[in-house]
């Protein structure tokens, strides 16, 4: 045992001067490893999935068409117009490779929500709030309805 220990107490005393930021490495590999493991997983996936569940609230025929991409930015603060939404909506459909006039397909809404830079940028808890709001509308908020199943 006490030759393991000289071992050990010898590699401190080699790196002695870094020897404080050595065992604070340590504590935050320590972190990392925990943070890595669950937190980071599990918010990836479920905004992934806030965005599948997002999308299928406001999607009809497989896209999202301007009409409702405009009750989205109006949820996400657009102070605008639906008549000048027009040419936003069309600026985003270019932006992100969307068609304008089949509608925003699921990539390419996934692609707006995670765009840090981008006007319809959103944090996975707003997301959640709009869920509330979907959840307690049913999707009539987005001028949706009727019964799915």
């Amino acid at each position: 045992g006490k030759t393991a220990d000289a071992g050990t107490v010898g590699a401190e005393t080699v790196g002695a001067g870094g020897g404080s930021s050595e065992e604070e490495g340590c504590s935050m590999k320590d972190t990392l490893q925990q943070t890595e493991q669950q937190p980071r997983e599990a918010l990836k996936w479920r905004r992934t999935d806030l965005i599948d569940v997002l999308f299928g609230a406001l999607e009809r025929d497989g896209s999202i068409h301007r009409s409702r991409m405009f009750n989205l930015s109006l949820m996400c603060g657009y102070p605008g117009s639906k008549e000048a939404f027009k040419a936003e909506y069309e600026a985003l459909c270019a932006k992100y490779q969307a068609d304008a006039k089949a509608g925003v397909n699921k990539m390419a809404f996934s692609w707006m929500l995670d765009d840090a830079d981008g006007n319809l940028y959103l944090t996975t808890e707003q997301m959640e709030g709009f869920m509330e709001v979907f959840a307690a509308h049913r999707g009539g908020c987005c001028g949706g309805g009727g019964g799915g199943g």
